[in-house]
């Protein structure tokens, strides 16, 4: 019988080596880490802490706990998502950066549609009765400008969007931004397809 919790006593050690540090050891082995204290966060000062890569989580919990907990604690966030969040947020990043250059491009196209409209706003033709109406030309772009100024607010909205997930508080006690918690009456895109429903209802 001793033999025998003998080896079960072998293959927890195996399996579960080392023993959590104690409260004073962890407080201790966290002033190794790089930077402001991480069991001293608050909201006021988590601004001043590293962020957004799942390495600096690696590394502080190696540095607070002995590898074997640190791994598994590692396991446990990788298959809550943590991990893939990150990965996400990377490429929300990307994404953002490309929507800024379409939307910049969007904006200038705006700008030389806007002008061209302006320099044939008096171009019209002669019908017959002696009344004249606006060219087709000077129709065609005023169609464009409308659908570019669209497509405009459309990339706007995109990237802002993104730029709040992106900036989301660090802390789960601060609030959401407002353009989040209003959505999605806080987009530029539905507000303008509002106010189309609203002057297209028939009156009373």
């Amino acid at each position: 019988m001793g033999a025998f919790e003998s080896s079960h006593r072998e293959a927890d050690e195996l399996a579960c080596p080392g023993a959590l540090p104690s409260v004073e050891e962890l407080e201790e082995a966290v002033k190794k880490i790089p930077g402001r204290n991480v069991l001293q966060v608050t909201p006021e000062n988590i601004l001043d802490y590293c962020c957004g890569s799942w390495t600096l989580i690696s590394r502080d919990l190696h540095a607070a706990l002995p590898s074997f907990f640190a791994e598994e604690v590692l396991q446990v966030l990788g298959k809550l998502g943590i991990l893939e969040a990150f990965r996400v947020r990377e490429e929300l990043v990307n994404y953002k950066k490309v929507l800024l250059h379409v939307h910049q491009q969007g904006q200038s196209l705006e700008r030389s549609l806007s002008q061209l409209a302006s320099f044939f706003h008096e171009e019209r033709v002669q019908c017959e009765g002696g009344f004249s109406k606006p060219s087709k030309r000077r129709g065609d772009i005023a169609d464009a400008l409308t659908q570019c100024k669209g497509r405009c607010d459309a990339t706007y909205d995109a990237r802002q969007l993104g730029k709040l997930l992106c900036n989301l508080p660090r802390h789960p006690a601060k609030a959401r931004p407002a353009a989040l918690q209003e959505l999605p009456s806080s987009l530029r895109c539905w507000r303008i397809a509002e106010a189309a429903r609203t002057d297209n209802q028939p009156e009373d």
